[in-house]
């Protein structure tokens, strides 16, 4: 089968969605699919120069525009898309690349899978752009989102009683724990408790709010069970946060890192003893799906995402911020139950019970969208 996937932005280097598209791209070429990704984003300039990828098109504006926008691609987008057995977009509530190749695909009588990487919410913006999705899925095209908790807010814009939930995916051999040694070795060990999280530095975030939380739970416990924090990550927000810690006297107990490579990432997860997502408006949670599979605890919000990541591993989910303290401020005091918790995450991590979002399930799923989308052409 020939596949057009389509994205406004494609950076893999960045994490999120362009991760995702990237590897479900490499995943369909092992499934034996021809797959073209295309994208309005141009090479980027801050690497070293390197050969894209054969099978990535992108089709930049031939003017700077500042954003992944290119309302001139229309006729070599039409090419490459006439010419896909399926097209499958990938979007979040604004994405004027991924809505072009859209009407392209739907006048075209493609084969249409659409797939939500956001909480749309109900907003005056979602409201502005949901007509054309309604329309879009009127034609034919199958939509799709991330979560549970993604699909439901998607249902409700769109009118629908339901919408098909498709994960993003991870290969679990790439994170999976040592042994269960690591576990017992580390549990009841000498110094703090240590949190991490892994998070793009913007507002949604929510990484300011995650260091006063932090403090609020340190404050109810003993010297000797206060926690570290580790942040890792970059983004437009690290400036201001790493200042925040500087002023205010966290760096003591915070650790900011900035972005690694994904090997460091897996060690700094397997030195920790529990990954907080402190994010209000997550659709998926790639990252704390990726703490699971190292054999992490979760700890995240209800109605979000993370749900999803605590539903197929192990972990905790709070309904807002002082639960959130509380349930750590017990956890954190009583090392026994802090190390069962640890042990069965291990544990979870290390089953061979397949997971939701282990590639294999996911490409089976995804194939059956396309399957769908066929039979509504």
């Amino acid at each position: 089968m020939r596949v057009a996937l389509v994205s406004d932005c494609y950076l893999p280097r960045l994490g999120g969605i362009e991760v995702q598209v990237a590897e479900l791209a490499e995943q369909l070429r092992r499934r034996g699919h021809t797959v073209r990704v295309v994208t309005a984003t141009a090479d980027p300039v801050d690497e070293p120069a390197s050969p894209a990828p054969a099978h990535v098109l992108r089709m930049p504006p031939p003017v700077p525009l500042g954003v992944p926008v290119n309302p001139w691609a229309g006729p070599a987008l039409h090419r490459v898309l006439a010419g896909a057995d399926v097209v499958h977009i990938h979007l979040g509530v604004l994405a004027p690349f991924a809505a072009l190749a859209a009407r392209q695909a739907v006048r075209l009588g493609r084969p249409l899978v659409l797939t939500w990487h956001s909480m749309v919410g109900a907003g005056p913006i979602t409201r502005s752009v949901a007509a054309p999705w309604r329309r879009w899925v009127a034609a034919g095209a199958v939509p799709t989102a991330v979560s549970v908790a993604a699909a439901a807010e998607l249902a409700d814009v769109l009118g629908m009683p339901s919408v098909q939930v498709l994960p993003d995916g991870l290969d679990r051999s790439s994170w999976r724990p040592d042994s269960p040694a690591a576990v017992r070795a580390r549990a009841g060990g000498a110094g703090p408790p240590r949190l991490v999280t892994a998070m793009r530095f913007a507002a949604r975030k929510r990484p300011g709010q995650l260091l006063g939380l932090v403090h609020r739970v340190r404050g109810g416990l003993p010297q000797h069970r206060r926690p570290r924090l580790q942040i890792v990550g970059d983004g437009p927000w690290w400036p201001a946060v790493a200042k925040l810690v500087r002023h205010t006297g966290c760096s003591s107990w915070v650790d900011l890192p900035g972005r690694v490579s994904r090997p460091q990432l897996r060690e700094h997860y397997r030195s920790a003893d529990l990954y907080v997502s402190p994010g209000r408006k997550e659709a998926f949670g790639l990252a704390a799906l990726e703490a699971a599979a190292s054999g992490l605890p979760v700890v995240g919000y209800a109605g979000t995402g993370v749900a999803d990541v605590v539903r197929q591993g192990t972990g905790s989910l709070v309904g807002d911020d002082a639960h959130l303290v509380a349930l750590l401020q017990d956890l954190l005091a009583h090392p026994a139950e802090l190390e069962r918790v640890r042990t069965v995450a291990h544990d979870r991590a290390r089953s061979p019970q397949g997971w939701a979002s282990d590639w294999d399930q996911v490409g089976r799923a995804t194939e059956s969208a396309y399957a769908r989308a066929g039979a509504a052409t």
